[in-house]
């Protein structure tokens, strides 16, 4: 069966190592798609892309981007968007609180909506959440509300999805640290290495080791699971 990949907020770290890792694994006939507010670069011809901002709401719009590419159906969506402010209750305010639901959590609920009758049967759907959204995090209070949030939606969606025709599986990940070029100069400093001993096994996760769950839920070995969250953090929320 053809693969047709949706990626909401592709281009960052985590969606780019994606579409490499699909790149390498799809055939000729597969397609990805990447939707951010920024245009993902032209890597292959199996790629498209599509800006769309999750803070405009405009889901008519959107559903109009996916089908004029000439997609008919949808069988794996991996949503991986984030803004993440740096506020806690006496910075924090409306903008930062309602942009960070709009684009981390209720963006999902409407884009399902949109394409739900292109999600074919034994369509996987895979949602990035965050430590951040399982244990209290300083000065992360909108980021942190929401990735809860999104965890909690995995599960009123499971209950969705068992009503219709089509079989709809929702998962997700919560990753902690993701070591990768971006962090890495504080990641090896000496707070970074700080906070790496208070890890149980004295390790960050990396981007291919993110992949790999990625990769697991997105294929039929994870046909059993349904609304559930798997931590990323060799241990670090046991002891947070």
């Amino acid at each position: 069966m053809k693969n047709v990949t949706l990626i909401i907020g592709g281009s960052g770290v985590l969606g780019s190592s994606l579409v490499k890792r699909l790149l390498k694994e799809y055939s000729s006939d597969d397609q990805i798609i990447v939707v951010d507010k920024n245009k993902f670069p032209s890597v292959d011809q199996r790629v498209k892309s599509i800006v769309f901002d999750l803070n405009s709401n405009n889901y008519n719009v959107f559903r109009d981007a996916i089908t004029g590419l000439g997609i008919q159906s949808i069988n794996k969506v991996i949503f991986m968007p984030g803004i993440n402010y740096t506020d806690d209750l006496f910075e924090t305010d409306a903008l930062k609180i309602n942009s960070s639901y709009a684009v981390n959590t209720t963006s999902l609920i409407f884009i399902i909506k949109s394409l739900l009758d292109l999600l074919q049967d034994n369509t996987s759907i895979v949602v990035t959440g965050s430590q951040n959204g399982i244990a209290a995090h300083s000065n992360r209070i909108s980021y942190s509300m929401s990735k809860a949030a999104l965890l909690m939606l995995l599960k009123n969606l499971t209950l969705d999805f068992s009503k219709l025709p089509n079989d709809i599986r929702i998962n997700g990940i919560s990753p902690t640290y993701v070591y990768n070029e971006k962090n890495a100069d504080f990641l090896d400093s000496f707070e970074g290495q700080k906070l790496k001993k208070r890890i149980p096994y004295e390790k960050f996760i990396t981007v291919d080791e993110v992949i790999d769950i990625v990769m697991f839920l997105m294929s039929d070995l994870s046909k059993p699971l349904r609304g559930q969250n798997i931590i990323l953090d060799y241990g670090y929320s046991l002891v947070w």
